[in-house]
């Protein structure tokens, strides 16, 4: 078996199958945090997170990320 084949899949892949890897450490968690804040995520009972709202907590992220350094 191939190495690649023992990573399991975290959840990230699982909702965008098409991600890559991350070369720089992304503040996820602060970013998810922020965007949730503005947005309410976390509050809806019957919608999903769709696709543009996980690309915009990764571009926040990136964004926090180069602003940190």
């Amino acid at each position: 078996m191939s190495e690649q084949n023992n990573q399991q899949v975290s959840r990230l892949q699982q909702l965008v199958p098409t991600i890559g890897m991350f070369h720089t450490h992304l503040p996820l968690r602060r970013a998810f945090e922020v965007y949730n804040e503005k947005h309410k995520l976390t509050k809806r009972q019957h919608i999903q997170i769709s696709f543009n709202e996980i690309r915009h907590i990764l571009n926040l992220a990136q964004i926090m990320a180069l602003r940190k350094n």
